[in-house]
Order: C-alpha cells, then sequence, then structure tokens
C-alpha cells in the first residue's frame, strides 16, 4: 500500500475489498505502533521497520514499511486453502 493505505498492487486470489480490509486496518495498527514506540523509547533515533502478527486462525501478518510504501504479507500457516468467498466458506463442503 502506498502512504495513503491504498493498495497499489495485491494477489488475484485475494478480492479487493479484502485488500483495502487489511490496509485500512494495519495502517492504522501501524501508526499506533509507532506512535507507542516513540513515548515508550524517545532516545532512540529508529522507526518501526517491521511487525508480524500470529492470529489464532495460523494465519500470520507481516507488514514491512520502506520509504514511502507498506509491503502486507498474509502467509497461511495451517496448510489448508483459505476461501475469501463468505459464501462458499457457510456452506458445508460436499465429500
Amino acid at each position: 500500500m502506498n502512504s495513503d493505505g491504498i493498495p497499489v498492487k495485491y494477489h488475484e486470489k485475494l478480492p479487493y475489498d479484502k485488500a483495502v480490509q487489511y490496509a485500512a486496518l494495519l495502517s492504522d495498527f501501524c501508526t499506533s505502533s509507532r506512535k507507542c514506540l516513540k513515548e515508550l523509547l524517545p532516545y532512540v533515533e529508529n522507526d518501526l521497520n517491521a511487525v508480524r502478527i500470529r492470529t489464532k486462525e495460523r494465519t500470520e501478518i507481516i507488514v514491512v514499511s520502506a520509504m514511502d510504501y507498506v509491503l502486507i504479507v498474509v502467509q497461511n500457516c495451517s496448510g489448508k486453502p483459505i476461501n475469501y468467498d463468505e459464501g462458499e466458506a457457510a456452506k458445508p463442503a460436499e465429500a
């Protein structure tokens, strides 16, 4: 995403609305994290470079900032495919 929180490029398996949702939530998260780090460690000149988040659903989100862009990686650690289509996820799987 760019500095405004707009996804510049996303994977074709991830719908655009999910990419926008990830970008919006993680943009706010990174801004809050930077603010907290500056308050906790005022003598350190370094900025927030990377954040790694592991969820209960065995998904890992990695956020790396570089210049005016932020790279967001959503990694599936469960070994099962993620279905982003809400309608299909609610239906039971057929044998």
